[in-house]
Order: C-alpha cells, then sequence, then structure tokens
C-alpha cells in the first residue's frame, strides 16, 4: 500500500501468492499489473452485491474497464448493470502538471505515465460515459448525474 492507504477501504491487500491463487481459480472478474502492482476485481465480491441488489463502484485503468466491458456481453446480469466511465483530462500538459503536484514518482516514472495515458486517452470513444476532468467537486457531481440518470432509465 502507498502511504496513508487502508486495506478494506482505498483497496484490500492480499499477498503475492493469494493474488496469484485467485488468478488460477478464476476468481477475478479481471485483473492486471499496473506500474509494478498487481490489481483485480474479485467475481464473487461484484456477484454478491448485484445478486443482493446493490450498486458496485469499479475504479479501473483502461484495460480493466475494457476487460469488464467483454465480460458484461457474456454475463447478462453483468450485461445490464455495467456502465463504463471513462474520465480524461483536458490536455497531457494538465496531467503531467498533476502528476507532479502529486510528487509520487520520479521523472522516468511520470513519463511512462503519460505515455501510457496518451494511448488510453485514444479508447475513451469505447466507454459509455466520458468526462472531461477539472475539480474533484466537478467531476463528482458530473459522474453523480451519470450515475443518477443510469438508476433511473
Amino acid at each position: 500500500p502507498r502511504e496513508g492507504e487502508v486495506d478494506g477501504q482505498d483497496y484490500h491487500f492480499v499477498t503475492e501468492d493469494d493474488f496469484l491463487t485467485q488468478i488460477r481459480a478464476g476468481g477475478f472478474l479481471e485483473h492486471a499489473e499496473v506500474y509494478g502492482n498487481r490489481y483485480g476485481t474479485l467475481k464473487s465480491s461484484v456477484q454478491e452485491a448485484l445478486a443482493a441488489g446493490r450498486d458496485v463502484l469499479i475504479v479501473n485503468d483502461v484495460q480493466g474497464a475494457l476487460t469488464l466491458s467483454a465480460m458484461a456481453r457474456k454475463d447478462n446480469a453483468l450485461g445490464k448493470a455495467l456502465q463504463t466511465l471513462f474520465i480524461v483530462v483536458p490536455d497531457v500538459s494538465e496531467l503531467r502538471a498533476r502528476l507532479e503536484e502529486r510528487a509520487a514518482d520520479e521523472a522516468n516514472t511520470i513519463e511512462d505515465r503519460l505515455a501510457i495515458a496518451e494511448a488510453e486517452m485514444q479508447q475513451q470513444e469505447q466507454f459509455d460515459h466520458v468526462i472531461v476532468s477539472s475539480t474533484r467537486e466537478a467531476d463528482f457531481e458530473r459522474a453523480q448525474t451519470i450515475y443518477q440518470n443510469a438508476k433511473a432509465a
């Protein structure tokens, strides 16, 4: 975990062995290694929540979101529930400023992240909704509106 992250709140942290065991068992809807860290969405957690009538919010990278979209085409319950949202910065210079302000990465890591982000931005048309990011509050308000509209549909 990064400084300040809490198990069960920010993510559910598991050992490398436990993660690999889940992969072999087919326990993830999607999983990936991103910037040297492994991330995955437990199939059982999502299925249990949907079966109980609860909504699920999954924060994913582009790869994970597109994998979930592919899974949703094969899974009726997931397909009915899934809405994908791409949040994009107005331009790459804005992303650079945000990454530098965060001060969590070395300069070469920032360059790597920018290159990946530029490639990912080309895939935004594959998402159900796109928000051009401004402030956290404005982004949240737009996301909330999208959520409420999806619930009402």
